[in-house]
């Protein structure tokens, strides 16, 4: 298990460690969830990691933010 304080820190982790799935808090300093799920998601490397999104929004339309 690894575990990242901010989005840059997780696509480091991710590049080294490439874990099957990964639980993803969407508001992190430096690159924010979103865009390192995008990253993520975008990368033939690492394009078939589970992402599960965590978020205190509960807004109507963010669930359909999240790249999958």
């Amino acid at each position: 298990m690894a575990i990242a304080v901010d989005g840059a820190q997780a696509l480091s982790k991710v590049a080294t460690e490439k874990p099957d799935i990964m639980l993803m808090d969407m508001i992190l300093p430096i690159i924010d969830g979103w865009e390192a799920t995008r990253r993520i998601k975008a990368n033939p490397e690492t394009k078939d990691i589970q992402v599960i999104p965590l978020t205190a929004y509960a807004m109507v339309g963010d669930a359909t933010k999240c790249p999958t």
